[in-house]
Protein backbone atom coordinates (compact mmCIF):
# COMPACT_ATOMS: atom_id res chain seq x y z
CA UNK A 1 0.00 0.00 0.00
CA UNK A 2 1.38 3.44 -0.76
CA UNK A 3 0.85 6.07 1.99
CA UNK A 4 -1.92 8.66 1.34
CA UNK A 5 -0.59 11.59 0.75
CA UNK A 6 -2.84 14.69 2.35
CA UNK A 7 -2.24 18.30 2.43
CA UNK A 8 -0.48 18.44 5.45
CA UNK A 9 2.15 15.82 4.02
CA UNK A 10 1.88 17.61 0.78
CA UNK A 11 2.89 20.70 2.61
CA UNK A 12 5.97 19.08 3.88
CA UNK A 13 6.87 18.09 0.60
CA UNK A 14 7.49 21.40 -0.91
CA UNK A 15 8.90 22.78 2.25
CA UNK A 16 11.43 19.57 2.18
CA UNK A 17 11.95 20.91 -1.68
CA UNK A 18 12.07 24.37 -0.81
CA UNK A 19 15.07 24.07 1.51
CA UNK A 20 16.97 21.40 0.25
CA UNK A 21 17.21 23.86 -3.30
CA UNK A 22 17.34 26.94 -1.04
CA UNK A 23 20.68 24.75 0.56
CA UNK A 24 22.42 23.80 -2.74
CA UNK A 25 22.15 27.75 -4.30
CA UNK A 26 23.84 28.62 -0.97
CA UNK A 27 26.18 25.90 -1.07
CA UNK A 28 27.09 26.57 -4.42
CA UNK A 29 27.19 30.38 -4.29
CA UNK A 30 29.92 30.39 -0.93
CA UNK A 31 32.00 27.99 -2.85
CA UNK A 32 32.35 30.30 -6.02
CA UNK A 33 32.33 33.31 -3.48
CA UNK A 34 35.60 31.25 -1.87
CA UNK A 35 37.01 30.55 -4.99
CA UNK A 36 36.68 34.08 -6.01
CA UNK A 37 38.46 35.39 -2.76
CA UNK A 38 41.15 33.18 -3.02
CA UNK A 39 42.21 34.03 -6.48
CA UNK A 40 42.52 37.67 -5.49
CA UNK A 41 44.89 36.26 -2.18
CA UNK A 42 46.93 34.67 -4.56
CA UNK A 43 47.21 36.25 -7.56
CA UNK A 44 44.32 38.29 -8.38
CA UNK A 45 46.18 42.20 -7.49
CA UNK A 46 49.47 40.97 -8.97
CA UNK A 47 50.43 42.05 -11.97
CA UNK A 48 53.27 39.43 -13.23
CA UNK A 49 53.33 40.40 -16.94
CA UNK A 50 53.78 43.79 -16.26
CA UNK A 51 56.50 42.80 -13.58
CA UNK A 52 58.03 40.32 -15.65
CA UNK A 53 58.04 42.65 -18.96
CA UNK A 54 60.49 45.16 -16.81
CA UNK A 55 63.16 43.00 -17.12
CA UNK A 56 63.17 42.75 -20.77
CA UNK A 57 64.44 46.18 -21.91
CA UNK A 58 67.28 44.73 -19.38
CA UNK A 59 68.08 41.64 -20.95
CA UNK A 60 68.01 42.89 -24.43
CA UNK A 61 70.72 45.81 -23.07
CA UNK A 62 72.66 42.30 -21.47
CA UNK A 63 72.91 40.58 -24.92
CA UNK A 64 74.19 44.12 -26.69
CA UNK A 65 77.06 44.00 -23.69
CA UNK A 66 77.40 39.99 -23.44
CA UNK A 67 76.84 38.42 -26.94
CA UNK A 68 73.93 36.38 -24.99
CA UNK A 69 71.15 36.16 -22.50
CA UNK A 70 71.72 34.97 -18.44
CA UNK A 71 70.63 32.19 -17.64
CA UNK A 72 68.76 33.44 -14.68
CA UNK A 73 67.34 36.84 -14.04
CA UNK A 74 69.23 37.27 -10.46
CA UNK A 75 71.65 39.47 -12.04
CA UNK A 76 69.46 42.00 -12.21
CA UNK A 77 68.24 44.29 -9.54
CA UNK A 78 64.95 43.81 -8.80
CA UNK A 79 62.59 46.74 -9.88
CA UNK A 80 61.96 49.11 -6.46
CA UNK A 81 58.04 49.11 -7.56
CA UNK A 82 57.08 45.84 -6.80
CA UNK A 83 58.33 44.69 -2.89
CA UNK A 84 55.44 41.91 -3.07
CA UNK A 85 57.03 40.23 -6.56
CA UNK A 86 59.89 37.54 -6.99
CA UNK A 87 62.27 36.91 -10.00
CA UNK A 88 60.84 33.47 -9.29
CA UNK A 89 57.47 34.33 -10.37
CA UNK A 90 58.31 35.02 -13.72
CA UNK A 91 59.64 31.23 -14.47
CA UNK A 92 62.60 32.98 -16.78
CA UNK A 93 64.51 30.79 -19.20
CA UNK A 94 66.92 31.40 -20.86
CA UNK A 95 69.85 30.72 -24.04
CA UNK A 96 72.22 32.35 -25.90
CA UNK A 97 70.37 33.66 -28.52
CA UNK A 98 66.92 33.61 -26.75
CA UNK A 99 64.70 33.91 -23.77
CA UNK A 100 61.28 33.28 -22.07
CA UNK A 101 58.53 34.25 -19.31
CA UNK A 102 55.55 31.93 -18.21
CA UNK A 103 53.60 33.61 -15.65
CA UNK A 104 50.38 32.33 -13.41
CA UNK A 105 47.33 33.98 -15.30
CA UNK A 106 43.91 33.94 -12.88
CA UNK A 107 43.01 30.56 -11.01
CA UNK A 108 43.92 28.27 -14.13
CA UNK A 109 45.65 30.26 -16.42
CA UNK A 110 49.78 31.12 -17.99
CA UNK A 111 50.87 33.89 -20.05
CA UNK A 112 53.95 33.31 -21.81
CA UNK A 113 56.55 35.79 -23.54
CA UNK A 114 58.62 34.40 -26.06
CA UNK A 115 61.91 36.83 -27.55
CA UNK A 116 61.75 35.71 -30.69
CA UNK A 117 58.31 36.68 -31.17
CA UNK A 118 58.46 39.99 -28.87
CA UNK A 119 54.74 39.51 -27.76
CA UNK A 120 52.59 37.79 -24.83
CA UNK A 121 50.48 34.61 -25.43
CA UNK A 122 47.53 33.48 -22.91
CA UNK A 123 46.48 30.62 -22.01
Amino acid sequence: MSPVLTDKNMKWVKIRKILVITGSVISISAIFYLAFILYLVTNGYRDYEKFCSEYIPLLEAYKLNKGHYPTQLMVFEKPSFYPRYSESSCRYIGSETHYSFRVDEGLIGWSFYNSDRQRWRHD
